[in-house]
């Protein structure tokens, strides 16, 4: 509650430290909190905060320099992890691309992150009508299959859209979706 190093933080998407009466509530003026943001690799958003508290009597004047390289060190392992995820979404994506080359397909992550687009799929896009840019940063929410909400609504072009899972060595790794291109 108040002005705090995590709220802060969040607030402003950048590194904070709050020394002691800097704090808004009494009973947390006794600490120093350091606190830098933790973005998506895909996209940027802020996925959570990343924060350093102790008395300040034992404050380290290097706090907010380590909470920045921590936040780093968790952002440069979830790159890996991304980076992981669209190689087994190519991987298990190839043969679906070479047999619907009649029709735009594109391919999701697990996370409805887009992949990979054909050379037909913008075409196909604007033949649904749909309003879907097809950017290293597109994400379909409706596609996340590990959300944990369920009220996410699939866009209406969606729904007339073929959609496969993407499986490599028996796990899904994503979504393919194929667009009917009508000549």
């Amino acid at each position: 509650m108040g002005t705090n190093a995590i709220g802060t933080a969040l607030a402003s998407a950048e590194p904070i430290q709050l020394y002691g009466a800097e704090h808004f509530c009494a009973g947390i003026k006794r600490y120093t909190c350091s606190a830098d943001v933790i973005r998506d690799p895909h996209d940027g958003r802020v996925l959570g905060v990343l924060d350093l508290s102790g008395r300040t009597y034992s404050y380290q004047r290097h706090s907010l320099d380590f909470a920045i390289q921590a936040a780093r060190l968790i952002e440069a392992n979830l790159v890996a992890g991304y980076f992981r995820c669209r190689e087994q979404v190519i991987e298990g994506s190839r043969e679906a691309f070479r047999s619907w080359q009649s029709d735009g397909v594109l391919a999701f992550d697990r996370r409805g992150r887009l992949v990979k687009a054909s050379s037909l799929a913008h075409r196909a896009l604007k033949a649904l009508g749909a309003d879907l840019a097809l950017t290293p940063q597109t994400r379909l929410p409706a596609l996340d299959l590990d959300a944990e909400e369920v009220s996410v609504s699939m866009p209406p072009w969606l729904s007339q859209c073929r959609r496969l899972p993407i499986r490599l060595r028996q796990r899904q790794v994503g979504t393919l979706v194929v667009l009917p291109l009508r000549h």
